[in-house]
């Protein structure tokens, strides 16, 4: 199989899963597998640099 073809039925399989845990209302399964799916990284735990001038906690007031 191609890598192509593995990551469809990767995909697929995670759907369908989400899909049952959907219909069971199983919000926790259903979110992990939604952030697996999401191609969206972020990175949280970089640290904020002195050039930035604006530091988190002034951002969350």
């Amino acid at each position: 199989m191609s890598a192509r073809k593995d990551k469809k039925v990767f995909c697929d399989n995670m759907v369908a899963e989400a899909e049952q845990a959907a219909d069971k209302r199983d919000l926790n399964i259903l979110y992990k597998i939604t952030r697996k799916l999401s191609t969206k990284k972020s990175n949280q735990n970089s640290p904020v640099t002195e050039s930035d001038k604006i530091t988190k906690k002034e951002i969350h007031r």
